[in-house]
C-alpha cells in the first residue's frame, strides 16, 4: 500500500505542469508583483553563457524578450526552438535573454550544447525570478524599445504558436516610434 501511495505521489509531482510548479524561494525574499503590461520591470544584471553580463536597462533602444525557464520543465524545453528561430530571424535587432531559474550551471551548459542553441542564456541563482514574483515557468516578457512590457506570456502552447506570438509582439515593438 505504501508503495502505491508513493508511486502516485511521485507521478503527480512529475506530471504536474511547470507553469503550476512553484520555484524554490532560496533566500526567503518577499516576492514582488509579477511585472505587468505597460510597466517597466525591475532592472537586473545576470551572468551569461557568453561569459559576459547582461544588464536589462543597458539594452535600451531595441525590443527585448526575456524568458524564464528550467531544463526540467517540459513546456519550457518544448518552446526553446522558438527562441533560436527568433535569434536567427532578428539577430541584433532585438535583445534576447533566456534566464535559467536556479539550476546548476553545468546542467544548463550541457542542455545548451546538446541542443546547439546559440541564444544568450543567463544563470539566475533565484534572485531575479523571485524579484519578478514568478511562481511558474515558462514565463516570458516582451519589452518595447523603452523597456516597457508589451506582453507577458505564461506557459507554452508549442514551438510554432509561441514563435508566432513572440514574433507578433517583436514586430509591434520594432514598428513603434
Amino acid at each position: 500500500m505504501k508503495k502505491i501511495f508513493l508511486l502516485i505521489l511521485v507521478s503527480l509531482f512529475l506530471f504536474s505542469s511547470c507553469s503550476e510548479r512553484e520555484l524554490e524561494n532560496k533566500n526567503n525574499i518577499v516576492n514582488e508583483e509579477i511585472p505587468k503590461e505597460g510597466k517597466k520591470p525591475q532592472d537586473f544584471t545576470i551572468e551569461t553563457n557568453y561569459n559576459t553580463n547582461f544588464t536589462l536597462y543597458e539594452n535600451n533602444g531595441k525590443p527585448t524578450l526575456i524568458n524564464f525557464f528550467a531544463t526540467w520543465c517540459g513546456p519550457c524545453v518544448e518552446e526553446m526552438p522558438a527562441f533560436e528561430m527568433l535569434k536567427e530571424e532578428y539577430g541584433d535587432q532585438i535583445n534576447l535573454i533566456v534566464v535559467d531559474c536556479a539550476e546548476d550551471r553545468s546542467i544548463v551548459d550541457k542542455f545548451i550544447q546538446d541542443n546547439n542553441y546559440t541564444f544568450q542564456v543567463g544563470y539566475d541563482n533565484g534572485d531575479i525570478s523571485e524579484a519578478y514574483g514568478i511562481t511558474g515557468i515558462p514565463f516570458t516578457l516582451v519589452l518595447n524599445k523603452n523597456n516597457e512590457i508589451l506582453k507577458t506570456f505564461t506557459g507554452s502552447r508549442g514551438v510554432e504558436a509561441q514563435y508566432n506570438a513572440y514574433k507578433e509582439q517583436i514586430e509591434i515593438a520594432l514598428n513603434e516610434n
